[in-house]
């Protein structure tokens, strides 16, 4: 298991109520008419309308109601180019857009400060009336095809995936923060609080520069947040731009292309022709979603997660039928979890749990136990 379990007691906790004050009063004057106006702008491309009713009325068939969310402080043309790309995503599906431009504080909190208002906001509304999906996407972040809907990164609402609040990448193990989807939930709000206080709640955090980054996903991999995330495949949303014009790759049609501070001043040329290209190109990357590989690989994406949630199941069910504990069950059984938390962008990883644990029920007999008949009120040994 690759649990870590935060305590927060005595003095830590005190010192986390002092963090909370600010930082709840800060998104209650956030909250305030006069002031949310300046310090985010909404697209003309709302996800939603509204209803005679009052209730929220969604322009296309999307089963979700999703807002971009990003943010850009003063003047930079190349960043303000990449976020107009999302224009026509965002008015073919009817995508919301919230960009902030006004710092809230100094430091690396703004993203996550800003996030958290918005979640405060919507969850103030009714529930018809709210977003329900926050994706987070950097300035950096072009759209290079407007077909590709964004439900098909979002779990189906079933009993699967009722739990689940946050959808993310990691590259290498570690991490990506520039796009990301969060849910409008209480959970939602505790994780980014929680986030925000690392530095005062773990002293030995090792956070480094990028703060809000690695804040972020050391709370991500805490027990009391791990089984609401679900990773995906880098590939999805971090495809280099030079592949996706290929033609004939397997992976055209990619939605995004980005361009991070780590690629350091060799960004801005790359950027700047990304988004010249784009203009020159367009038709070659808005291909229709039944002709991406999107198709097939979100499809197998998600009967994998529910693969995996099914023998989880299963383990814990045979468990409960045993007389003794079985320590092999219990560790087919971490292990599933484990592939839920960290392993579903792993497929290879996520199809050999699922194998090991159909060889070990096989191997495993279960003791049939007294059955009761209902209808003579009495216990009988089954033969």
């Amino acid at each position: 298991m690759r649990h870590r379990a935060m305590s927060i007691t005595g003095v830590r906790r005190h010192r986390l109520l002092i963090l909370l004050l600010p930082v709840l009063l800060l998104v209650a004057f956030l909250l305030q008419s006069d002031s949310i106006n300046i310090l985010k702008i909404w697209s003309p491309r709302c996800a939603t309308t509204t209803g005679s009713n009052g209730d929220a009325v969604s322009r296309n068939s999307s089963p979700h109601r999703i807002s971009k969310v990003s943010m850009l402080f003063g003047k930079n043309d190349l960043y303000e180019r990449a976020l107009e790309t999302h224009r026509e995503h965002n008015e073919m599906h009817g995508y919301g857009m919230k960009v902030l431009r006004e710092q809230l504080t100094d430091g690396y909190w703004n993203k996550l400060l800003y996030i958290l208002s918005l979640l405060v906001e919507e969850l103030a509304k009714p529930p018809t009336r709210r977003i329900e999906w926050f994706m987070w996407v950097d300035a950096h972040v072009v759209l290079l095809n407007p077909q590709i809907p964004l439900d098909i990164f979002l779990p189906v609402q079933d009993n699967n995936f009722r739990e689940t609040h946050f959808i993310g990448t990691r590259n290498d193990g570690d991490f990506v923060p520039s796009v990301f989807f969060i849910h409008v939930h209480p959970w939602s709000i505790k994780l980014l609080v929680k986030a925000m206080a690392v530095p005062m709640i773990d002293e030995l955090a090792e956070l480094g520069s990028a703060m809000d980054r690695r804040a972020l996903s050391y709370i991500l991999d805490e027990t009391e947040f791990r089984d609401s995330v679900i990773y995906q495949p880098w590939h999805w949303f971090h495809e280099s731009f030079s592949s996706n014009a290929k033609e004939g790759s397997d992976r055209r049609g990619t939605l995004l292309a980005q361009f991070p501070s780590n690629l350091k001043a060799a960004r801005w040329k790359q950027l700047a022709d990304c988004l010249d290209r784009l203009h020159r190109i367009e038709e070659n990357t808005a291909i229709p979603f039944e002709d991406t590989f999107y198709l097939e690989e979100t499809e197998r994406f998600w009967e994998l997660a529910r693969d995996v949630n099914f023998m989880l199941l299963v383990t814990k069910q045979l468990q409960k039928g045993l007389t003794e504990w079985n320590e092999d069950i219990a560790a087919a059984s971490s292990r599933l979890e484990d592939v839920l938390s960290y392993d579903l962008d792993q497929k290879q990883q996520a199809m050999e749990a699922i194998e090991d644990v159909k060889k070990l029920v096989s191997t495993i007999q279960v003791p049939q136990r007294p059955v009761k008949e209902v209808d003579k009120g009495e216990w009988i040994e089954p033969p």
